[in-house]
């Protein structure tokens, strides 16, 4: 629940991160691999929100052979072997995955790059966040840096720093991680 639903608590506890660890034992047909609903979507959400980069790999690598994307990642599906067409929930969990590697607030703080699975550069641009900025940046093989820009005055913490910003003012942020 913490790591899909709502944040309990600004880290995930002890109990959070050892259902994340036993996720495919304790859903039933995940190891097959077979999924039920968007299943593979929460688990794949849930893993960018753990910041956990071999998880992450493992979640995205099953959805081939779970049988809940299409050959061409086009189309993803509900449920494994189910092909029900313009499935949005799940097509949206694995966008929002995508975007958590890179950017998330998701423990009420900005995290940047905490989860990026891939090698070489990664862009992302007018990222807005529940933080009052927007976010801006590129990060190369885990070095890189952001841009924030706040939309109104706002407070919050970001690479394990306390950032206050005015309404309209720009700031760059390194980042540094540890993939």
């Amino acid at each position: 629940m913490p790591l899909f639903h709502i944040p309990c608590d600004p880290y995930p506890n002890q109990p959070t991160k050892i259902a994340h660890t036993l996720r495919y034992e304790i859903t039933n047909g995940a190891q097959k691999p077979l999924f039920s609903g968007h299943t593979l979507g929460e688990f794949l959400l849930s893993t960018a929100r753990m910041h956990d980069v071999q998880g992450w790999q493992k979640d995205w690598s099953g959805a081939l052979p779970a049988d809940c994307v299409d050959p061409d990642w086009i189309q993803f599906y509900e449920s494994s072997r189910k092909h029900i067409p313009f499935y949005i929930t799940t097509h949206a969990l694995f966008a929002q995955a995508m975007l958590e590697t890179v950017v998330s607030t998701w423990w009420g703080r900005l995290d940047l790059s905490t989860c990026v699975p891939w090698e070489g550069t990664v862009r992302f641009g007018n990222v807005r966040t529940l933080l009052g900025v927007t976010v801006d940046g590129q990060i190369t093989n885990g070095k890189g840096k952001a841009i924030l820009r706040a939309f109104r005055d706002t407070s919050f913490e970001c690479q394990n720093r306390k950032i206050a910003m005015k309404k309209d003012q720009q700031t760059t942020v390194a980042i540094v991680t540890n993939n």
